[in-house]
């Protein structure tokens, strides 16, 4: 816990240094091992920031689930969110991209479009410092918690697309190796790495999750999505006949080698297909959709 103190109080410092500079603000990525406690340490530096009178951006591309209510999200979806109050208090503003999926391997390419949609509204809030909360937003920075069990491939991709600037690894010492060979040499910005690798270690009493508790807690995140954290919103049922709705899921297609220029590898060539659901819709029972207002597939 004193590390990850240490770890906010120099994030601060960072912030400080910054402004008086006239520099982005400290933009963090928190990854490490499978319930190494990254959501816990995302909360603390969000309080802390909170603290200091900040109001940083999280984003949660952990579509598992979330252990924190403060940074709540819901599974399947990755987040963004202004942190501007206190543990008990429903986030006032999010934008959220469906994945439709529990983990970003059973879709890579579709996970990586979708964070890169993410992104791009993430930059544009904190470029967009003209207001006063604009620019209280933009001088507190980003706080972005990984997704479970990343490889260094995707980590790079997620440094680059959110401009990333430090990179805490809890409890990893494989991300540590593959991130610091790639980023250990690399420029610096007014003296300091333009991207800084930080292992920390994992906190004490932070122990695996069971099945069964990720169960709850996914559910517990659907039920506060739908009644509110304090239980003060009233929501009810809509019924909708199958015959007036489209079922469709989205498949990425590969070129085949035959399709492709000469020496082209078909992995390259990845597109996005949109189909007409094939299952039974007893499939879907108890199952988070997306509802999209569109005329036709095509759209």
């Amino acid at each position: 816990m004193r590390d990850y103190l240490s770890s906010a109080a120099v994030l601060e410092q960072r912030r400080q240094r910054a402004d008086d500079l006239g520099l982005p603000a400290p933009r963090v990525l928190v990854c490490g091992s499978a319930f190494s406690g990254k959501s816990s340490l995302c909360q603390i530096l969000c309080n802390y920031a909170l603290r200091r009178e900040h109001t940083p951006i999280f984003v949660d591309l952990d579509t598992r689930y979330s252990s924190i209510r403060q940074l709540q999200n819901l599974p399947a979806c990755v987040s963004a969110m202004n942190v501007e109050h206190g543990a008990d208090e429903e986030p006032a503003r999010r934008m959220s991209y469906f994945f439709g999926h529990l983990d970003w391997s059973d879709n890579p390419k579709l996970y990586e479009r979708v964070v890169s949609h993410l992104s791009r509204v993430v930059l544009a809030k904190l470029a967009h410092n003209t207001s006063q909360e604009g620019a209280s937003t933009s001088s507190s920075g980003l706080i972005v918690n990984a997704p479970n069990q990343p490889t260094p491939a995707l980590l790079e991709k997620i440094i680059e697309m959110y401009e990333i600037d430090v990179v805490f690894i809890l409890d990893n010492e494989g991300l540590h190796s593959a991130l610091s060979q790639t980023y250990g040499g690399g420029p610096k910005v007014n003296g300091m790495p333009k991207v800084e690798i930080v292992p920390l270690p994992k906190a004490g009493g932070v122990v695996q999750a069971a099945q069964k508790r990720i169960r709850f807690m996914r559910a517990l995140r659907v039920r506060d999505y739908f009644y509110g954290v304090m239980r003060d919103f009233h929501p009810y049922s809509v019924l909708v006949d199958l015959s007036d709705v489209t079922l469709v899921q989205i498949e990425t297609a590969t070129l085949t080698a035959s399709m492709l220029p000469l020496g082209q590898e078909s992995q390259k060539s990845v597109e996005f297909v949109v189909r007409a659901f094939s299952g039974h819709p007893s499939q879907v029972e108890n199952a988070l959709l997306a509802v999209v207002r569109a005329n036709s597939m095509n759209e």
